[in-house]
């Protein structure tokens, strides 16, 4: 029986299950993608969520603020993310607030359960930054960039006054967009309903349904304001992930600069090893000793 159909049959988490099994399973793309459908199924109990009154004090507005945040603060901070954040504030120069968990309470309101359970391990560090890029957006606007992002020009007009963007794909698995990078009018309405999903789910849940509930939960919400997503430029983030690629290959300055046509906004990632971060001559090695 094809997996469409055993899933029709006997329904998608015992479906799952069934399949799982017949697979690799180191085969973790699958697997993945079939957790994020049942999670999915599971996140229709929000639905009513979708249904309340949106709390908004003023029309939607534009911001140019670029949001970006590590917890444990920047001097605790791989390098990598020292010379991300260092690019956006190259780009932006005052319009960047960087965030750690000593200051980001001067700019929303988290609700005590939140904190409480992110102290508790309950809620993972990097679902809590979910939470805070939703309230920010919410509240205050602007562009929310990952510290792992390296910015080789300005954010783009047109990115920073839609009422909402992110880079988009191909849905898979209910999954239509990456939260990497973010950029919202404030009281844009689909943040809104993604912050009022996410408050409530965390109120009543003390476990992570899926990994990718963020994503999820975003697609709940954007199938409620069509208007608004279709509204949105579209670009998937194939290209912002291409020096993340590279990074490790020799340098090659004609290179780097089809990499900047291709997308000045790149997604990088600090978790390589040291003796790849320690290469001379490669792309990394230029970016944060001779470029810097």
């Amino acid at each position: 029986m094809n997996p469409v159909s055993l899933i029709k049959k006997i329904g998608i988490i015992p479906a799952f299950y069934k399949i799982k099994r017949r697979i690799l399973v180191k085969d973790d793309n699958i697997t993945s993608l079939i957790a994020c459908n049942g999670a999915y199924d599971y996140l229709q109990k929000y639905r009513y969520v979708l249904d309340l009154p949106l709390t908004m004090d003023k029309q939607p507005a534009t911001s140019n603020t670029i949001w970006t945040i590590w917890l444990q603060g920047v001097d605790n901070a791989p390098e990598l993310v020292k010379k991300c954040i260092a690019s956006m504030v190259a780009q932006h120069g005052e319009n960047v607030i960087v965030l750690d968990n000593s200051n980001v309470a001067k700019y929303v309101e988290i609700p005590e359960y939140i904190t409480r359970k992110w102290q508790a391990g309950i809620i993972p560090n990097a679902h809590y930054t979910d939470v805070l890029r939703t309230l920010l957006l919410a509240k205050h606007g602007g562009v929310w960039i990952d510290a792992t992002t390296w910015l080789f020009a300005p954010v783009p007009a047109y990115i920073r006054q839609a009422g909402i963007f992110v880079f988009q794909g191909f849905p898979i698995a209910n999954v239509m967009a990456s939260n990497w990078f973010i950029s919202a009018q404030e009281n844009n309405p689909i943040m809104l309903k993604m912050k009022n999903l996410l408050l409530e789910y965390w109120k009543k849940e003390n476990r992570l349904v899926s990994y990718s509930i963020f994503h999820l939960f975003f697609t709940m919400a954007v199938r409620t304001e069509k208007e608004l997503w279709e509204a949105a430029p579209y670009f998937n983030d194939v290209n912002c992930k291409m020096l993340q690629r590279e990074l490790f290959d020799s340098f090659n300055e004609i290179r780097l600069e089809q990499i900047k046509q291709m997308s000045p906004i790149q997604k990088l990632s600090y978790k390589f090893s040291n003796e790849e971060f320690n290469k001379k001559g490669t792309f990394y090695d230029a970016l944060t000793v001779q470029l810097f």
